[in-house]
C-alpha cells in the first residue's frame, strides 16, 4: 500500500472582463482541455515527451501528467530470474512514462490539489500552452506567517540555514552550535530537528524568533512543518505557506505505476471528507 500528498493552491487567470485583472479560474476557462478516452501524447523535444488524461466535468477537471525520457537507456537488460543479460530491446527513440503526478482543479471551491508541488511550473505551461491567453497563475491560499502558524497545533520538523558570519559575533546561538559540534564551522550550517508531534506552543518563542532571524536575513531556508487541529499538514518552505491533504492505502498496478481512476475516486472521497476544513 502506498499514500500520495496534495497540496492545496488558489488557481488564477487572467479576466477577460472589467475589473480585477485576475479572478479564479472558472469552468469557462477549460474549455481546451476535453475529457481524454486515450491520452494525449505532447513532445516537449526530441528526447522527453508527456502522456496526459483528462477528466472534465461540471464540478472538475483532473489530470493525469506522465512524463517519459529516451535516456537513460541501458545497452543491456538483467534477467533478475535467470541472472543473465540480453541485449535492451526497447529501441533508441523509444521511452516509457514511468513519471507520474496528478492534478485536480474543484471549480465549485476553486481549489487546486497537486501530488508533486516540483512540476507545477510544467503544469502551468500546459495550460498556458493550450489555453486562450489565459495566462494562469499558482498561489497559496494564505497571506502571511501569523495567520498561518495560528492553526498550528503539533510540530513535525524545522529546518534552516546559518550565515557563515554567525560564528564571528560569539552570540549564544553560535556557542550552543559550537558546543553541540564540538567546533566552528568556517560554512553555513543546516540544521534539521524532527519532533514527535509535539504541542506546539511549547515552541513557540523558538519558531517566532527563527521567523525574525530569517526575516533580518540572520539565516535561510527555514522550514516549518506541523499538523493542524484538522489533521492537515501545514508546511512553511522559503515563505511558501502550503497545506496538504494525503491519501493513504492505495495500490499501485503491476507496472509500479498509479491507475488514472483510483488516484481520482481516492482524491474525491477526501476531499468529501475534509470539505468544511479546507481553505481554513
Amino acid at each position: 500500500m502506498s499514500e500520495m500528498t496534495f497540496s492545496i493552491w488558489k488557481l488564477y487567470a487572467k479576466n477577460k472582463n472589467k475589473g480585477a485583472l485576475e479572478i479564479a479560474a472558472t469552468k469557462e476557462y477549460f474549455t481546451n482541455f476535453q475529457s481524454t478516452k486515450e491520452p494525449l501524447y505532447i513532445t516537449k523535444n526530441e528526447n522527453e515527451a508527456f502522456s496526459v488524461s483528462i477528466e472534465n466535468n461540471a464540478n472538475f477537471i483532473f489530470f493525469m501528467i506522465e512524463h517519459g525520457s529516451t535516456q537513460p537507456r541501458d545497452v543491456d537488460v538483467f534477467n533478475i530470474r535467470n541472472k543473465k543479460l540480453r541485449e535492451n530491446p526497447r529501441d533508441e527513440d523509444e521511452m516509457e512514462f514511468m513519471e507520474q503526478f496528478f492534478v485536480l482543479y474543484d471549480y465549485k471551491k476553486e481549489l487546486l490539489f497537486i501530488s508533486n508541488l516540483r512540476k507545477r511550473n510544467l503544469f502551468l505551461d500546459l495550460l498556458n500552452n493550450y489555453s486562450k491567453g489565459y495566462d494562469f497563475k499558482i498561489k497559496g491560499i494564505y497571506l502571511n506567517k501569523s495567520d498561518f502558524l495560528a492553526k498550528l497545533k503539533t510540530l513535525t520538523e524545522v529546518k534552516f540555514t546559518t550565515k557563515n558570519d554567525l560564528f564571528t559575533n560569539q552570540s549564544d546561538k553560535a556557542k550552543s552550535i559550537e558546543e553541540l559540534i564540538g567546533g566552528t564551522p568556517e560554512n553555513d550550517v543546516t540544521i534539521e530537528i524532527g519532533f514527535a508531534k509535539e504541542k506546539i506552543y511549547r515552541f513557540k518563542r523558538f519558531i517566532n524568533r527563527l521567523i525574525k532571524e530569517q526575516d533580518n536575513c540572520e539565516i535561510s531556508g527555514l522550514l516549518i512543518r506541523g499538523d493542524d487541529e484538522s489533521g492537515f499538514e501545514r508546511v512553511i518552505n522559503n515563505n511558501e505557506f502550503i497545506k496538504k491533504v494525503k491519501i493513504n492505502n492505495i495500490l499501485k498496478e503491476e507496472t509500479g505505476k498509479f491507475d488514472f481512476y483510483l488516484i481520482l475516486n481516492s482524491l474525491k472521497i477526501k476531499i468529501e471528507e475534509v470539505s468544511n476544513d479546507l481553505a481554513k
